[in-house]
């Protein structure tokens, strides 16, 4: 299955370090997977588990990128935590934490 339209401009954008847009926009891929309309097309387009979880890494990925660039010293663990969360959304940093600690029991 070929990946979602937004899955891709996400990508486009974190080609060109544009983080913030990056996030973003696999942000609105992961709330459209999430989507419970009855649309035919909206389930036709629905992301494997597979690239759900590459989504998700990705979205780490660019969370990871924004944070470095706007990194301050002085700044604690416990404040990058925070800075991770707010940018991937708290939703999504804790099916990544879930979906990667099922791989690993694998």
């Amino acid at each position: 299955r070929r990946c979602p339209p937004r899955y891709s401009l996400a990508c486009a954008y974190a080609s060109r370090k544009e983080w913030t847009k990056a996030s973003q926009q696999f942000k609105i891929a992961l709330e459209m997977d999430n989507d419970d309309s009855n649309d035919a097309n909206a389930k036709e387009e629905r992301m494997t588990p597979q690239q759900r979880l590459q989504t998700l890494q990705q979205l780490y990925k660019t969370a990871m990128h924004e944070i470095q660039q706007n990194h301050q010293s002085g700044t604690t663990q416990q404040e990058i935590l925070q800075q991770f969360k707010q940018i991937m959304g708290q939703d999504n940093f804790n099916e990544l934490l879930r979906l990667q600690q099922q791989q690993e029991q694998r």
